[in-house]
């Protein structure tokens, strides 16, 4: 079950989603052509994960995004997924925010999109997704491992819709 967040972004869709139905259960992806918006990774800017989990219980610590004293951070254990803003910045209207929840299965999957104020988890092929909406100015978008068990099986620049 999903909890809404007073003042968030709930509901918020950025991606063209394709749905399908597997062994009895709705599974969300990503349509198959936002990979013609990809190319090689070379700077700071939006970006697409693709993680593979190596061992069942993958602990895993991924700083998504940073800049003006403020971190978006990714944290899995598990089953438990934590997308978290923190920081010292209190211009921002969105600081702090936490957004945890338990994922179906132990996560040995995970789809990452990072915009310049959005970031999007497609966990386990789909079984679960995660939109969070984050305003930092000047944000660096950079992919940090601190701790992880996962392999990156993917890491491309994604050029902007807009």
């Amino acid at each position: 079950m999903h909890a809404e967040e007073p003042g968030g972004s709930n509901g918020t869709l950025s991606l063209p989603r394709l749905l399908s139905i597997k062994n009895g259960q709705l599974l969300t992806s990503v349509c198959p052509e936002i990979t013609s918006l990809f190319s090689p990774r070379q700077t700071s800017g939006p970006y697409y994960l693709k993680l593979k989990g190596t061992r069942s219980d993958c602990d895993t610590e991924l700083l998504l995004v940073s800049g003006n004293g403020c971190r978006v951070a990714l944290r899995i254990h598990g089953t438990s997924v934590s997308l978290e803003l923190s920081g010292d910045n209190h211009r921002s209207w969105f600081l702090p925010f936490r957004c945890t929840f338990s994922a179906l299965s132990p996560v040995d999957c995970l789809e990452v999109f990072v915009d310049r104020s959005l970031i999007e988890l497609f966990i386990n092929d789909g079984q679960q997704v995660c939109t969070k909406r984050y305003y930092i100015s000047d944000a660096r978008l950079e992919p940090v491992f601190i701790k992880h068990n996962f392999e990156l099986m993917i890491q491309r620049q994604v050029a902007s819709i807009w």
